[in-house]
């Protein structure tokens, strides 16, 4: 078994990176066929994948399409 870090330090890492590039709305874990993946919520319209890790620190990235979130 692989020596992972936590996969909350990783998103802390990657939100002070990618914050409001490409239109990265948020970066959440989520939980998918088993596995804990990092997403990238995206607000673009039209998500180039490419632009994003497809993993990092041996978690999966998975990109998904959202609308503009608004923080109060």
């Amino acid at each position: 078994m692989e020596n992972k870090p936590e996969i909350g330090e990783v998103i802390d890492r990657l939100w002070n990176k990618w914050w409001r590039k490409e239109g990265v709305e948020s970066i959440s874990d989520e939980d998918v066929d088993g596995e804990l993946c990092v997403v990238f919520f995206v607000s673009c319209p039209e998500i180039r994948k490419n632009v994003y890790p497809q993993s990092v620190e041996g978690y999966k990235v998975i990109v998904r399409k959202t609308g503009k979130i608004v923080r109060q």
